[in-house]
């Protein structure tokens, strides 16, 4: 087979040297790899791209949805979504689960007008500590009161459930713990309410800080007649033992 010649010069076959950089060739002073008088392809080579069509979204309103309230699609409903453990809270007395002493004894005496000017919830997580106590704040100023149990009909059980009333107040002593924020809790305390009495509801009340925990101590001694303190904890070895002392306590167990 006849040896193949050598490739002619640069010059004689018509290409360029050029200081570029290409895909093909990394290195300065490379030959780019079209011949002279020709150009890279470019975008106007190529077919344009059909233009994409707009598909309107039709929104749709299920029978009986109000004209205001729009439900993309129609398959997700108007209301937002809503935790389990909110949608199956308890509103009743009746209606907690696994906790039958507690329940019972807080149902007989709002029926007994026994109340305890405080009271201290101990027990594991999700074991309805809040739930009862937020029964508890509806009992006593619920208008239509049935042998301890609220109805929840009236306007103050709608206003609790609401998290819009006035009779109860909720701190969350996990992120307010300071004396400043026990300090306005309590600055509050001889202010009236609609209701018959104010309720207070300290969670997790274990993580106050000493300081907070004395300035609290005093409130709990000497209470205003128509306030009642209800203390949630997990953890109840760290409360104080002279908040303990001054509290009525309730254990709650897990089912």
């Amino acid at each position: 087979m006849a040896e193949t010649s050598a490739a002619p010069p640069r010059a004689a076959a018509g290409l360029t040297l050029g200081r570029r950089c290409n895909r093909f060739n990394f290195l300065p002073n490379a030959i780019p790899p079209y011949p002279r008088g020709r150009r890279p392809p470019s975008v106007r080579d190529f077919p344009a791209r059909p233009e994409r069509r707009r598909v309107a979204t039709y929104i749709r309103r299920r029978p009986g949805t109000p004209a205001g309230v729009s439900v993309p699609g129609g398959s997700i409903g108007a209301m937002a979504h809503q935790a389990l453990y909110r949608r199956y809270r308890p509103q009743r007395f009746s209606e907690v689960r696994g906790q039958e002493p507690v329940v019972r004894a807080l149902r007989n005496a709002v029926a007994e007008d026994r109340v305890s000017h405080a009271y201290l919830f101990s027990g594991p997580r999700g074991t309805g500590k809040t739930s009862t106590a937020r029964i508890l704040a509806k009992a006593l100023n619920c208008e239509h009161l049935v042998e301890g149990e609220p109805d929840g009909t009236c306007e103050s059980c709608l206003a609790i459930d609401a998290g819009t009333s006035y009779d109860v107040q909720e701190l969350d002593a996990a992120s307010n713990n300071g004396v400043n924020d026990v300090r306005e809790l309590i600055g509050r305390v001889n202010l009236g309410s609609p209701g018959r009495t104010k309720v207070y509801i300290l969670d997790e009340v274990h993580m106050l800080t000493a300081q907070a925990s004395a300035a609290l101590l005093k409130t709990l001694e000497e209470p205003p007649p128509h306030v009642v303190f209800v203390l949630a904890t997990t953890d109840p070895q760290k409360v104080l033992p002279t908040i303990r002392s001054r509290t009525q306590h309730f254990d709650f167990h897990l089912l």
